[in-house]
C-alpha cells in the first residue's frame, strides 16, 4: 500500500510540475541558493549597496499560549549607498522562536532587489513581500503576496507559477502575471484524482 501511495504522489508531482513550466523562459525559484540573513540581534547587515541596520526588541510581542515575551525588529533602517532610504518599524518574529530570517532577491522581475521575511512555517514557509518601489525610493510590504509560495518564475512573460496547495491527492497551483507589485491571477491549474 505504501508504494502505491508513493508512485501516486509522484506522480501527481510529475503531472503538475511537467505541464509546460520547463521552456526556455520558466526557470525554478532558487530557494537554497537566494542570499539570506539570520536576525536575532542588533547588527548591522550589509548585501550588495544595502545596509539593513536591525535593532533587536526581545519584548516587541508576547504570548498568552507561550507564556513569555518573544522578539522582533523594533526597528530596521535601509540605507543605500549609505544613504537612508526607509524605517519600518515593529516586524514580529511570528515564528516566536527568536530568529528572523530576511532573503534578498527581485521577486516581481522589475531589475530592483526586494527582500521578503519569513512569518510562518509548518508544513510550508510563507513570506512577507517587500518589493522595492522605484517612484517612492523605499520597500513596500505587498500584503497580496504573503499567501503565496513561489515554485517558478518566467522573466519575459513576468509570470510566476506558485507550490501546489493542497493534500497529496488533489489540490492546485496557480499562474500570476506580475504588474509593477501586483499579482492578477491568470490560470488555476488543478491537479488530483477527480480533475
Amino acid at each position: 500500500m505504501k508504494k502505491a501511495q508513493l508512485l501516486l504522489i509522484f506522480f501527481i508531482s510529475t503531472v503538475v510540475y511537467s505541464q509546460g513550466f520547463t521552456g526556455a523562459n520558466w526557470f525554478v525559484y532558487p530557494h537554497k541558493t537566494v542570499p539570506f540573513f539570520t536576525i536575532t540581534k542588533t547588527e548591522v547587515l550589509k548585501f550588495q549597496n544595502l545596509t539593513f541596520n536591525v535593532k533587536w526588541d526581545g519584548k516587541l510581542s508576547y504570548s498568552e499560549n507561550l507564556g513569555y515575551n518573544y522578539g522582533g525588529i523594533g526597528e530596521l533602517k535601509i540605507y543605500y549607498k549609505n544613504r537612508l532610504l526607509q524605517t519600518i518599524n515593529n516586524i514580529e518574529d511570528e515564528t516566536a522562536l527568536g530568529t528572523i530570517y530576511l532573503y534578498l532577491y527581485d521577486f516581481n522581475m522589475d531589475g530592483f532587489l526586494d527582500f521578503s521575511i519569513r512569518s510562518e512555517c509548518g508544513k510550508s514557509c510563507y513570506y512577507q513581500y517587500y518589493l522595492y518601489n522605484s517612484f517612492k525610493n523605499q520597500f513596500q510590504h505587498q500584503v497580496e503576496w504573503d499567501s503565496i509560495r513561489i515554485s517558478q518564475l518566467n522573466k519575459k512573460t513576468k509570470q510566476l507559477l506558485t507550490e501546489p496547495e493542497g493534500t497529496a491527492t488533489e489540490g492546485q497551483s496557480y499562474i500570476y502575471k506580475i504588474e509593477d507589485h501586483k499579482l492578477t491571477l491568470l490560470k488555476v491549474i488543478p491537479y488530483g484524482l477527480h480533475n
